[in-house]
């Protein structure tokens, strides 16, 4: 982190400091954050007094300063990691390595991490909801993973939350890092247009997520500016019971191989749909590359041991965890919104692409990658 902090911390406007508790209560500050916190001294505080004081903070809807605690007890502060119910931070290889990061970073800045997986809805029709700790256990801020509806980011401004949007794709020019989709799957679609494929289609699986609705215009806008046909709708999978079956790239491969003229290459939306479709093709007997080329997104670790090791996109982790953090401790301190970015993913070349014969007398450009190809 680049220069000395001040240990002075400011209150970000709107917020309700213990000062403004203690003047609606007529006390003085000290006395509530004995009656807040439990303490007890050698000044007896009655009963009364206690009572008011503490309907005034539940009144005023008071927070205690996490950060202003932490450095009176000389302890560590919190920083709340949200994932949104359905998603845990371990199912998804992406998601444990960006959850690894961010806990070794906040780390080494002397703040705790506090893991949140949004609760359950008790009602069918019921609204996604922040677990109730998030403001009430002294968190200074949170990085909201994948997706957050609208509502409970308003939550949040209302608060006066410091809060990042980590990998959400919303489009926001404030408080969000994200990997930059539309780059990658650019560089993608050129990487396998420059080995010759002409014939080329994008292959997934339909998701909430933005950033598959993102690939799929790059995409067609790619093949449009190219002057080839973009046919998307025939390749992609809107059936959720595809996912739980596991049969999503058979039915893909399927599609795909009852089309008059069979594709030369594949950009798969992430690894799991191209290591699935290299699984079909195999059991129909069709060679990949040699009869397919296909690029996947993400570099799990099923896409370097699969044969043919896949090529790939790495999945950033370390330099988005690197850039939430960044951002959040600087909303933590300043109080201020930052400014937006994307990050770049890492092109490694495998064995799944291949030149097409025609066109081997021009040699396919690698993708500028964030870092070195392998």
């Amino acid at each position: 982190m680049a220069g000395k902090e001040s240990n002075r911390l400011s209150t970000p406007p709107g917020r309700i400091t213990l000062h403004d508790v203690a003047r609606e209560a007529e006390v003085s500050a000290a006395t509530v954050s004995k009656v807040l916190s439990g303490a007890k001294g050698a000044i007896r505080i009655s009963k009364q007094t206690r009572e008011r004081v503490m309907a005034v903070a539940r009144r005023m809807n008071y927070i205690p300063n996490a950060s202003a605690q932490a450095l009176r007890r000389g302890s560590l502060s919190a920083i709340g990691l949200y994932f949104p119910f359905g998603l845990h931070p371990w199912v998804s290889s992406a998601y444990s390595q960006l959850t690894r990061h961010i806990s070794i970073l906040l780390e080494e800045e002397r703040h705790s991490l506090v893991i949140m997986i949004n609760p359950p809805p008790r009602k069918k029709a019921e609204p996604a909801r922040f677990p109730s700790f998030l403001y009430n256990q002294g968190v200074d801020g949170v990085i909201c993973v994948h997706q957050v509806p609208e509502a409970l980011l308003e939550e949040l401004r209302q608060r006066k939350m410091p809060y990042v949007l980590l990998n959400c794709d919303t489009g926001y020019p404030e408080n969000c890092v994200d990997a930059d989709e539309r780059w990658v799957m650019q560089q993608s679609l050129q990487y396998v247009y420059d080995l010759g494929h002409r014939r080329i289609i994008f292959a997934g699986r339909s998701t909430s997520h933005p950033s598959y609705d993102i690939k799929r215009e790059v995409y067609v806008e790619f093949m449009k500016r190219k002057g080839l046909p973009a046919l998307p709708d025939v390749y992609e999978i809107t059936d959720p019971l595809s996912d739980e079956r596991g049969d999503f790239g058979e039915k893909i491969a399927e599609r795909i191989l009852r089309q008059a003229e069979r594709p030369t290459a594949i950009v798969a939306y992430n690894d799991i749909t191209a290591l699935a479709l290299i699984h079909a093709f195999r059991d129909r007997g069709i060679s990949i590359p040699e009869e397919i080329s296909i690029v996947g997104c993400d570099d799990i670790h099923e896409s370097l041991v699969a044969r043919p090791r896949l090529t790939t996109f790495r999945f950033p982790a370390d330099r988005l965890a690197k850039a939430a953090v960044e951002m959040v401790l600087k909303q933590v301190r300043t109080h201020e919104p930052q400014k937006s970015i994307a990050v770049k993913h890492e092109f490694l070349a495998r064995d799944s692409c291949v030149q097409l014969a025609e066109s081997r007398s021009h040699r396919a450009k690698r993708p500028a990658s964030a870092g070195a190809f392998k």
